[in-house]
């Protein structure tokens, strides 16, 4: 996997940075890391001093006017090139179980940030999607050449669902799959990948509880990343590629 450009939202802590720090190797021209607020991004800001392809934007995907925005930032840097990869990776969890306890505030705002936010974020860039599959058009279909990763949950798949509980996460999270299913079939003609990965229960400051570290999740989503072929179009995998039943 070798993508000339690569943006990673919700990059300041976690998963997100995880990302950075395993795209670095990889030298990106361009990687470009969002954040609601770059000026408290100390871990991004110390990467940033000795890695110049590092571009920190200010981005808060649950903000409909930041959208538009970031596509505009990204342009002004890119200049006349297109953007290989999209990992969107922001995202919220409301812990609420019990049906008495969930408010359409909840729901909305889960919904907003889960599934309107990484929408509307892949299209105000998929013109630089768009140019960055015509550009690379000699190179398969894969997220070196132009590719959208929506970052999701196993907690989404109905089939999988046991145990019942976070409303208005797992809604939101099945809200994405779908958009991303329309988004592989919209696109996937153009030569752009669309694929979703579960990271794990990775410990988090949203997943506390969490067995698999950053680390981990984020290497195994990387090995996911660098096979995936116009096979993999619309795929639900977790990070140890296994495929996640709808």
């Amino acid at each position: 996997m070798n993508p000339k450009s690569v943006l990673i939202t919700g990059a300041n802590r976690g998963i997100g940075l995880e990302f950075v720090k395993q795209f670095l190797p990889l030298k990106p021209t361009y990687l470009f890391a969002t954040c609601r607020n770059p000026d408290a991004a100390s871990d991004l800001q110390e990467l940033q001093k000795t890695n110049s392809n590092i571009h920190i934007l200010k981005y808060d995907v649950s903000k409909h006017a930041d959208h538009d925005e970031l596509a505009k930032s990204v342009s002004d840097i890119l200049k006349d090139q297109g953007l290989n990869l999209l990992v969107n990776n922001a995202g919220v969890l409301t812990r609420i179980s019990a049906l008495n306890d969930v408010t359409a505030e909840m729901m909305m705002n889960d919904y907003n940030t889960n599934c309107i936010g990484p929408l509307l974020c892949a299209k105000a860039l998929m013109p630089l999607l768009e140019k960055a599959a015509e550009d690379c058009k000699d190179t398969p279909v894969s997220c070196s050449r132009a590719a959208i990763i929506n970052i999701s949950t196993k907690v989404a798949s109905i089939a999988d669902n046991a145990k019942g509980g976070i409303y208005p996460y797992r809604a939101s999270k099945v809200a994405l799959n779908m958009v991303s299913k329309n988004l592989s079939i919209e696109f996937g003609s153009k030569g752009i990948l669309i694929a979703l990965l579960h990271p794990g229960h990775v410990k988090t400051d949203m997943g506390v509880a969490g067995n698999t570290t950053t680390l981990e999740s984020v290497s195994g989503m990387m090995k996911c990343m660098d096979s995936f072929t116009e096979q993999d179009q619309a795929t639900f995998r977790d990070f140890k590629n296994e495929i996640i039943p709808w």
